[in-house]
């Protein structure tokens, strides 16, 4: 029992009991992921807060709960979705649904609950993204869009003017309709047929002689 239910402020023992309650009651928990199922959208998570709680014997440990069947969050909506590969040790923001989620993860639309249980850790969503301070890249840009690696060598940025820059460290690869066109360290390479409407100006023009 809380000392403070022991005292005769009503008003302390109350707010003992309402602390009590709460610490059942799941609502959001940054984690780490363990393992991502690309196939389910699903992962198993493990909190980075460690939690104190009482053993049977009377004493107290810290824990790291682990959330498993977690509902990967990507943004999307209409016919657009962006997804990426998650991997063990990535930060994410695990919420906690108001009620049981597991008839309509399983079959969408609007369901009854399965179970009658309130924030509990079994029904969670992960949402990638958030930084704890050692993990935060650098250079991220304050003005710009982009869509990069965390390490910024490759990046589509997109400036507040209409610039679109596209950063590849191995090159760029663009295919439309069977037609490659490839901007790597030896050039540009086309693989397909070119048709300009218009004047090509250059400095040299070469033709290959027929075989």
């Amino acid at each position: 029992m809380d000392q403070r239910e022991l005292r005769v402020d009503h008003a302390e023992a109350l707010r003992a009991a309402f602390n009590g309650f709460a610490t059942e009651q799941w609502h959001c928990m940054p984690a780490t992921i363990v393992s991502y199922d690309a196939t389910s959208m699903e992962a198993t998570a493990q909190s980075t807060i460690q939690i104190k709680v009482r053993a049977a014997d009377g004493s107290q440990q810290l824990i790291a709960p682990v959330f498993t069947d977690v509902c990967v969050v990507f943004p999307a909506g209409g016919p657009f979705m962006v997804t990426w590969p998650l991997a063990p040790g990535d930060e994410v923001l695990v919420l906690f649904a108001d009620r049981c989620i597991d008839n309509w993860r399983v079959n969408g639309g609007q369901q009854q609950q399965a179970e009658l249980r309130l924030h509990s850790n079994s029904d969670g969503f992960a949402i990638p993204g958030p930084r704890s301070l050692p993990n935060v890249p650098a250079s991220i840009s304050g003005t710009d869009l982009q869509i990069r690696t965390v390490d910024g060598q490759t990046m589509i940025d997109i400036t507040p003017a209409g610039l679109i820059n596209i950063l590849g460290q191995l090159g760029v690869n663009v295919t439309v309709g069977g037609t490659t066109f490839n901007v790597g360290p030896g050039g540009i390479t086309v693989t397909g047929n070119i048709i300009v409407t218009g004047t090509v100006t250059a400095d040299a023009f070469i033709v290959p002689p027929p075989v």
